[in-house]
């Protein structure tokens, strides 16, 4: 077992700054307009309706069925700023959500004994993973990812104290309101007392506020007129586990599963079945992990099974969207990192740093984001002149309809009032 380790406030802090401005780097890397001028879909919506409305009638508004409150919330400071910069400060608030994420993310691995790189790493890891920039980085819509990725190193390595108590506990509540998959996380809260990690006292707290917040987000999604599909659908589940070897593959840019040309004259399909062998190895490694593991191989373990779980348990009722190939891919990874630095006992540091630098050469040909992600379609400044035209002549009751990046909602969309794309002159001006 890994023995504990002071922290100096500065080296977080640190790791946080570097982790904002990567975020933002990443899509001024594929388009250098795209800080002022890409508002991404979610980011822009809910703004918008709160200066319909106002702050609590869209914070308890179902979005897709379900209740989204952090981003809900930080749409509310949003609005405070005229029209014409919200593209400026959603993307300025995302890169400091996940300087935050990261920070944190590196004390608690840091923390846990592991190596300074290898906090490092992991403290980065969402915001530099090639498969986050296909469509997850820098979105206020996707800080849920940063929180359960936060919370599940957080509980998968407790810290001893009040302060640890508390930020897990607030952060357990919060994100059980922003997204239903929070309730994996009860798995850790089950497992770490049984395991001997954590008190029974500790993870009673934490269990009870994640309860709760899961209770107001369950509420929402079992009364929301547009409710989403809580029935089972097989063919979700085997679509993401069959897309799976492409999700992971992605930490290697340019090395695909996916069909293939060889020498120009054979096409190569994959295996079938490596989708269903990468997930019931990872299923049984974990659970081994639970069950016969020291505390640092249990934390392990806890990052592969909950991993597995934020991936499968969407696609139970759906399909698989390309953000439930996120937490797998970064959590999955993380415990193959913590696995090695667990391993190492001389020269760690140095041999994590070659880990490090190894894993930033590897990734940096994919580090600017995709172009479906950083390309402003439309561009914000289109649609606040857009705005200006209509409301010029003098109608406040004029109807309004805007359209964010990527040119969503489309014609086929359909949203219900308050949270939908439509507004008056008055409400914008």
């Amino acid at each position: 077992m890994q023995t504990a380790t002071r922290v100096r406030f500065l080296e977080p802090l640190a790791v946080g700054a570097l982790a904002g401005v990567a975020s933002v780097a990443r899509l001024q890397l594929s388009n250098d307009q795209a800080l002022r001028e890409l508002l991404w879909a979610e980011d822009g919506l809910f703004p918008l309706c709160v200066v319909k409305e106002n702050v609590g009638t869209c914070l308890v508004d179902p979005f897709a069925g379900y209740l989204l409150f952090l981003p809900r919330l930080i749409a509310g400071f949003i609005a405070l700023f005229p029209l014409d910069t919200w593209a400026l400060v959603a993307n300025s608030v995302a890169a400091t959500l996940a300087g935050a994420a990261a920070a944190l993310s590196y004390w608690i691995v840091r923390r846990s004994g592991s190596a300074v790189p290898t906090a490092v790493l992991l403290g980065l890891l969402p915001v530099i993973a090639p498969l986050v920039g296909l469509e997850a980085i820098n979105a206020v819509g996707s800080v849920y990812l940063l929180l359960l990725y936060v919370l599940t190193l957080g509980l998968a390595f407790p810290a001893p104290g009040r302060g640890p108590l508390i930020w897990l506990s607030v952060g357990a509540f919060i994100t059980a309101l922003t997204i239903p998959s929070a309730a994996v996380l009860l798995i850790a809260l089950l497992v770490q007392p049984i395991r001997g990690v954590m008190r029974l006292r500790e993870a009673a707290v934490i269990g009870a506020s994640l309860i709760a917040g899961l209770i107001g987000q369950f509420t929402v999604a079992l009364t929301a007129p547009d409710r989403r599909n809580l029935g089972f659908v097989p063919s979700g589940l085997e679509g993401w586990i069959n897309e799976l070897p492409n999700a992971l593959l992605s930490y290697w840019p340019g090395v695909s599963f996916g069909a293939t040309t060889v020498f120009g004259q054979f096409t190569t399909t994959p295996f079938a079945w490596t989708g269903w062998i990468i997930a019931v190895a990872v299923l049984v490694l974990g659970l081994g992990l639970l069950i016969r593991g020291t505390p640092h191989g249990v934390g392990i373990g806890l990052l592969l099974v909950t991993g597995f779980a934020y991936g499968a348990v969407p696609t139970l009722t759906g399909y698989a969207n390309n953000r439930y190939f996120v937490l797998p891919a970064l959590l999955w990874f993380a415990a193959a990192i913590l696995a090695i630095d667990g391993r190492l006992k001389s020269r760690r540091s140095l041999a994590m740093s070659v880990v490090l630098t190894a894993s930033i050469v590897i990734w940096s040909p994919a580090f600017p984001a995709s172009p479906w992600r950083a390309g402003p379609s439309p561009a914000w400044s289109t649609q606040v002149a857009a705005v200006d035209a209509i409301c010029s002549g003098g109608d406040p009751g004029a109807v309004l309809a805007l359209q964010f990046t990527p040119d969503w909602p489309t014609e086929l969309t359909e949203l219900s009032a308050p949270t939908n794309a439509t507004a008056l002159c008055f409400n914008l001006q």
